[in-house]
């Protein structure tokens, strides 16, 4: 090369600048392409992704649904979707049509089908629902489902008969609290399939504490129970014992499990034993949950995907080493698939044993289609596995997509899933071959759960404080210790009782697994009594974890324009804040409970603590947790709050702008100073200066709220944003 170039040129001619101007191109057009396969990308990628779009379409559908406030014709759903399917296939040849509009049009049609899904749900599940409150009656019915809880047991009966009420208007399923010495001391009469009879006050089922909060009347009307209540009298068995049927004896060996756990283990570790082995957690203490809940490990107490894989995997591990040490029968026959038929029929037992509740169902679902991957030598770890999994499950449980256990779920498998094929993809060897030796083995596991651990934790944040308004500091540590714990002794230990129970032999390993019971306990423990274990936050807007979900979807479809152009819309109906509005007032139903924030002081003044704590910690909860104080008794109140026997005032600025009045004198002085008069427990009362809320707009509302919007009190209630559904029908909150 001549001397007397420029150098620049040299530099350009050389080995080492031809090099450089590859690695640029090739980052140039690797972007390029990324930016065009994620932007723009063809109609045939889209198609290949049905397994993201279609849950997401069909999940729409069913929120649509559960968002209306009146009850749409049967009919109109499966209308709409045929409707759509007709105009599909007459279109589907136009050339005019494959440029979007195909696309448009089965987008339609998957919210269609997931509209009709929840439609025909709701018409299979419905049943007569308690409109008030009774007097003491007397029920009879068959037990179905017997669950212990701290000195309390709980029963849900079918085939309900109860005294002075007609068969027409009389719930179908009920569920009835009593007290232990109520249950009587013969342990035969609490069996599944018995026929018992009992007094008992019963109520409809509770609505929404507050205008916003969680609707337990609908959780409760998708498993057909239509009033609940307590019992004022003893247990009383009806005839002989005739218990028959599938479900008897799945429920009776629950019973049986329970009772075994109960007995070897004491106290809380018997109560998470029976959680981890049936699926009932009610006899879990308030303290001990929350505690768990606080270290961030809540979900091991719920049994789901880790339970489901950790027992199928022990479960093929355990009948593929004892297949192969066979060696006649191993070399003639295909061990590892016979194992994984033994995996899932044991799986299958272990499901029906908790219960098969939702997020059991839909682990197993995907545990099926797992060992189905294994049986035809695919790859099990797979989003169309996810996919499949979703769709099943949204089609025929579609009022599980609201709840927390699908959405969490769902976000967390899916999350591990992308990560996986990432590390994958990136051709991180490590992680899957990390070398021989005891060392490098270890460091591969103890990186793969802090990974896992983290992923999860991210994907399932924006839930957690959905519905929570929690969110676990320390989780990360939790997981490292809780996660192994449970993997490689609770869950394990657990499996092999429930083989020898039958034999009599689950003694001992009841014991064993008692043992890593406490260990997490007191590990739960010490992170939880760390500083700031725990944080509370306000309850979020919907449309947040909406858009973020949509967002995802999306994005994994690699339809990422239409994601940012609903976030953008998302953001713009979002305004100023993500949290949902904070009330000034809060009331009951009856009035017996009345409750003034004071987000500046983090304190909510309640009326009384000593009735409705259930609504009460409701309502601290929805404000991250709120001080709750008794204004009766509290020393001092804020300096916006001014309370007396007679009622109270709260103030913005000098002026007074709510007043609650229990006496007429105090209507008096508040009538033309305050914007709203609250009268709770006494009837109207001329005030041309204030607007009035009485006993009466109490008592249809269901509960209501007060809210500042731009220096006007609005009033919410719990009725307008229920609106006439069948499961709000004869709604009470509690």
């Amino acid at each position: 090369m001549p001397l007397d170039e420029p150098f620049d040129q040299q530099l350009r001619q050389s080995r080492a600048g031809r090099l450089a101007r590859s690695i640029r191109r090739g980052l140039l057009i690797r972007r390029e392409q990324w930016l065009h396969d994620w932007f723009l990308p063809r109609p045939d990628q889209w198609a290949s992704r049905w397994y993201v779009w279609t849950p997401a379409g069909l999940m729409t559908g069913v929120c649509v649904y559960f968002a209306l406030l009146f009850e749409p014709p049967v009919w109109s759903g499966p209308l709409l979707a045929f409707l759509l399917l007709v105009t599909l296939l007459a279109v589907s040849d136009r050339v005019w049509a494959r440029q979007g509009i195909n696309s448009a049009l089965v987008a339609l049609l998957l919210v269609a089908v997931g509209f009709s899904a929840a439609q025909i749900r709701t018409r299979i599940v419905a049943g007569p629902v308690l409109a008030e409150e009774t007097r003491p009656v007397t029920v009879a019915g068959e037990i179905t489902h017997v669950e212990y809880q701290d000195k309390r047991i709980r029963l849900t009966l079918a085939d309900v008969a109860i005294i002075s009420m007609e068969p027409e208007i009389t719930p179908g399923r009920v569920r009835v609290s009593m007290s232990a010495s109520m249950a009587g001391e013969d342990e035969t009469v609490l069996v599944p399939g018995r026929t018992v009879s009992l007094r008992a006050i019963l109520r409809p089922p509770p609505g929404p504490a507050l205008p916003g909060g969680y609707n337990f009347a609908r959780h409760l009307f998708y498993e057909q129970i239509g009033a609940v209540g307590f019992s004022i009298g003893k247990l009383q068995a009806v005839g002989e014992y005739q218990g028959s049927g599938f479900w008897s004896h799945v429920e009776a060996a629950r019973q049986r499990i329970a009772l075994a756990a109960r007995a070897t283990l004491p106290d809380e570790s018997g109560a998470v034993a029976t959680a981890l082995l049936t699926g009932q957690r009610g006899g879990i203490s308030d303290e001990t949950y929350d505690t768990i809940r606080r270290a961030g490990i809540a979900h091991l107490l719920a049994i789901s995907g880790l339970h489901l894989g950790v027992m199928s995997g022990w479960l093929f591990l355990m009948c593929r080493l004892l297949l192969a040490a066979m060696p006649g029968f191993a070399l003639r026959h295909p061990i590892k698939k016979y194992s994984a038929a033994i995996a899932l029929l044991g799986t299958a037992i272990y499901v029906l044993l908790a219960g098969a509740p939702v997020p059991t169902i839909r682990a197993f679902i995907m545990v099926s289609l797992g060992i189905g991957a294994i049986w035809l030598d695919r790859d099990p770890f797979s989003l169309r596995l996810v996919g499949v999994a979703a769709i099943l499950l949204i089609l025929f449980r579609p009022e599980a997509v609201t709840g927390p256990s699908f959405q969490m779920s769902f976000a967390a498998v899916t999350a591990l899933i992308v990560t996986y094929q990432f590390f994958k993809a990136k051709g991180w060897v490590w992680l899957q071959n990390p070398g021989q030796g005891a060392m490098p083995k270890l460091a591969r596991f103890v990186l793969g759960l802090c990974i896992t651990t983290i992923v999860a934790s991210l994907a399932t944040a924006p839930f957690a404080i959905y519905h929570f308004q929690q969110v676990a500091t320390f989780g990360l540590v939790g997981n490292l210790i809780g996660v192994p714990l449970a993997s490689l002794w609770i869950i394990p230990t657990g499996m092999v009782s429930l083989l020898l129970m039958p034999m009599g032999l689950e003694h001992w390993p009841l014991l064993a697994m008692g043992y890593g019971i406490d260990l997490l306990l007191q590990v739960s423990a010490d992170i939880a009594a760390m500083p700031y274990a725990s944080l509370a936050t306000l309850a979020v807007k919907p449309a947040v974890v909406g858009a973020v979900v949509l967002l995802t979807l999306l994005a994994l479809a690699r339809m990422l324009p239409v994601g940012l152009l609903c976030l953008a819309l998302a953001g713009i109906t979002l305004t100023v804040t993500p949290w949902q509005p904070v009330p000034r007032l809060l009331a009951s139903e009856d009035g017996d409970l009345i409750g003034i924030t004071d987000m500046a002081q983090h304190g909510l003044y309640l009326s009384q603590t000593r009735r409705n704590s259930f609504m009460a910690g409701q309502w601290g909860q929805h404000l991250a947790d709120a001080e709750i104080t008794d204004w009766n008794t509290a020393e001092q109140t804020s300096d916006l709050i001014r309370c007396d026997g007679d009622g109270c005032i709260v103030r913005e600025g000098n002026e007074p702008v709510i007043g609650i009045a229990r006496t007429h004198g105090l209507i008096f002085e508040d009538c033309g100073m305050a914007a709203v008069i609250l009268l709770p427990h006494t009837g109207s009362h001329r005030c041309k200066a204030s607007q009035m809320i009485t006993r009466n707009d109490l008592r249809g509302s269901q509960g209501l709220a007060l809210y500042d919007k731009d220096g006007t009190l609005v009033v919410r209630t719990v009725r307008d944003l229920i609106g006439n559904r069948p499961w709000a029908s004869g709604q009470q909150t509690r």
